[in-house]
């Protein structure tokens, strides 16, 4: 059953003598039930719309001809170990996965399935990825973080996306469906806290201020660094730090 978990005081107070301690809270009676009418639409149709096997979970009603796929609507559609930092400052660890379609942590408790209020968090880690919250155009958006210094950071927003059907001729009768499409977008994040994104190499070269046959464009050159590819872009990133550390 789809659950809103509404973090309340008890949970968000943490005392400053464990303020680094990690508690596993007891939940299970600060949350209230939806309408249990979104999920009226599990019974009636096939399997393939159904996030989990069994149809135990769903994201939300989908309009007809809409085909969703678990594995493209989820970060990971295992369930993982969740450390959540909240904006108090307090911690809770817990199991739980990152849903792309509509940007929710998902916990899973021994009384059922709960998604976390964006508001209420600052920080995350899933398993051995770390994310962090931030407005993103009046929505709070979660973003990964691949690497941090004192100049930059590399951070990267993960989405799913509905695509729309390719094209059909009169003879094609199979049902057009729109799908899912999972997309990544990484950022690099300045000091100040503003971000640009990355498009191109030649955009990134130009947001990290690379000079022409500089030490950090032979760099890349060498190589060959994907700006679409997160462990490439860190290992630029800490090449330059070791240069400006010189």
């Amino acid at each position: 059953m789809i659950r809103y978990l509404i973090l309340c005081c008890c949970l968000l107070v943490s005392t400053s003598a464990r303020c680094q301690e990690v508690e596993r809270k007891d939940i299970s009676q600060q949350t209230t039930a939806t309408d249990e009418s979104t999920r009226s639409f599990i019974n009636n149709n096939a399997s393939v719309n159904n996030l989990i096997g069994g149809g135990a979970f769903y994201v939300s009603t989908p309009p007809p001809l809409m085909e969703l796929d678990p594995k493209k609507a989820y970060y990971r559609t295992e369930w993982d170990s969740l450390l959540l930092r909240l904006v108090t400052g307090g911690t809770v660890e817990l199991e739980g996965r990152y849903r792309l379609l509509d940007q929710k942590f998902e916990i899973n408790t021994d009384d059922g399935i709960y998604e976390i209020y964006n508001t209420m968090v600052a920080e995350a880690q899933l398993g051995d990825d770390y994310f962090v919250i931030f407005p993103d155009n009046q929505k709070m958006k979660i973003f990964q973080v691949y690497y941090r210094s004192s100049n930059y950071s590399l951070i990267g927003h993960h989405s799913a996306e509905w695509q729309d059907p390719p094209s059909k001729n009169m003879f094609d009768t199979r049902e057009a469906k729109r799908t899912l499409k999972k997309k990544r977008q990484l950022f690099i994040a300045y000091a100040g806290g503003t971000r640009s994104a990355i498009r191109s190499k030649r955009q990134m070269i130009d947001l990290l201020g690379i000079a022409k046959n500089s030490r950090a464009a032979k760099f890349i050159k060498r190589e060959k660094i994907d700006s679409n590819n997160p462990q490439g872009v860190v290992r630029l990133l800490q090449f330059i730090d070791e240069i400006e550390k010189e």
